[in-house]
């Protein structure tokens, strides 16, 4: 009879296998290891090449600095001469050309009247921002601002001994709707009462005082 006696403990046996629960492991544990040095790294290496842009580029805006804020100054300075010649080419563009309107009245009066009073007059408005009509849960949105309007009114004033009073002021009134009037002035016209008996004294009894009130189409201010 053959007997065979294993004289080898458990805890000796060794296991054939190339590779082994301890090994691989070993390998993972290695390769974590390796994974967070090359993490730590590179982040270094980020955060250095960061730190070195940053600190060339604060070298080079101290150098532009003060040239950056005078051309900011010289900026605003172009923005407010801007607005002021843009106020002034609204002036400009608006006013009215009294001069060449004056010369018309004058050759357009015949010699039976006489001009007692001459009134211009000129008014800006400025008109208010409407309310936004918006929900009030919505964000309110800006209304631009409407620009300013120019109004202006001419008034003449005189009297008159012509037997032919009233088609004389009316053929004056009637001058407004011509050139060089009818590109400016909306209207003419005579006020109600305001072509009436001359009440002096010493007035003749044919003469009448009249007043033709003109006025002139709005103009935007921009």
């Amino acid at each position: 009879m053959n007997l065979r006696v294993n004289l080898i403990d458990e805890l000796e046996c060794r296991d054939c296998s190339v590779i082994t629960a301890r090994f691989i492991v070993s390998l993972l544990g290695s390769l974590v290891v390796a994974v967070i040095l090359i993490v730590l790294g590179v982040t270094f290496a980020t955060s250095q090449r960061n730190a070195a842009a940053l600190k060339e580029e604060t070298w080079k805006w101290g150098r532009i600095e003060a040239d950056f804020k005078r051309a900011q100054a010289l900026a605003t300075r172009r923005q407010a001469i801007e607005r002021v010649a843009s106020d002034l080419d609204g002036w400009r563009n608006a006013r009215h050309s009294w001069r060449d309107e004056l010369t018309a009245i004058a050759s357009s009066i015949p010699e039976n009247m006489q001009l007692t009073e001459l009134r211009m007059t000129s008014e800006i408005s400025v008109l208010p921002v409407a309310a936004s009509k918006a929900a009030p849960a919505a964000a309110p949105k800006a209304t631009p601002a409407k620009p300013p309007e120019l109004s202006a009114s001419l008034r003449l004033i005189g009297k008159t001994s012509s037997p032919t009073a009233e088609a004389d002021v009316a053929r004056l009134r009637d001058v407004f709707s011509e050139h060089p009037f009818s590109n400016t002035i909306s209207s003419a016209v005579i006020p109600p009462g305001a072509f009436r008996l001359d009440p002096l004294p010493n007035g003749d009894s044919s003469g009448r005082l009249f007043e033709i009130l003109c006025t002139y189409r709005v103009k935007i201010l921009r």
